[in-house]
């Protein structure tokens, strides 16, 4: 899928889609041939929807250390790590892919990525923004109390995060969240 503004909402359905498509032609139409190898009938090799291209996609995307998605997660923990910062190490490190450009005398802060599909130009902006989405901590609350003991325990906060507070009016003792578990939650 494409639009005319492709975010990184957009090239996570895109890469996910990759990945479906690599699956399908894997299981259709890769194992059918093996299949009329085993059993003796000639079939000329079809390269299936450009197979080795999703490939390369997929690997442009997933790869570490310098794939896309990996260099955007090194960027999110820099102290000052910025959308254009992202898009200059992604412009250094896939300069000469052919499944990757930045485009030249166009709008500043997009790059293309070539798909199974089609080539998609994506807008940098916001990436970093949207990687770093936190939990709210109104799901936070809500999954603490979870009835699934394994679904309440990884929302509750560690033994090392929680202190005693002083007993509430009712004279029960609450427990109060950290400002590091805090930070995570909001």
């Amino acid at each position: 899928e494409k639009f005319e503004t492709n975010t990184l909402e957009q090239l996570c359905i895109n890469f996910a889609n990759e990945k479906l498509q690599r699956l399908f032609v894997q299981a259709v139409f890769v194992e059918a041939q093996k299949q009329y190898a085993e059993e003796g009938v000639k079939v000329a090799h079809v390269d299936f929807g450009g197979a080795a291209a999703a490939e390369k996609t997929i690997e442009l995307l997933e790869a570490k250390p310098a794939g896309v998605l990996p260099l955007l997660a090194e960027e999110c923990i820099l102290r000052n790590g910025s959308d254009d910062a992202l898009l200059a190490k992604l412009a250094k490190e896939h300069k000469g892919n052919p499944q990757f450009k930045v485009p030249l005398g166009k709008a500043t802060g997009v790059f293309v990525v070539k798909h199974f599909a089609h080539d998609v130009a994506y807008t940098i902006e916001g990436f970093l923004a949207t990687n770093k989405d936190p939990l709210s901590q109104s799901v936070a609350a809500i999954m603490v109390k979870s009835k699934r003991p394994f679904i309440a325990g990884l929302f509750a906060p560690r033994e090392e995060e929680a202190v005693k507070a002083p007993p509430a009016a009712s004279g029960v003792a609450r427990v109060v969240r950290s400002a590091s578990f805090q930070r995570t939650t909001r």
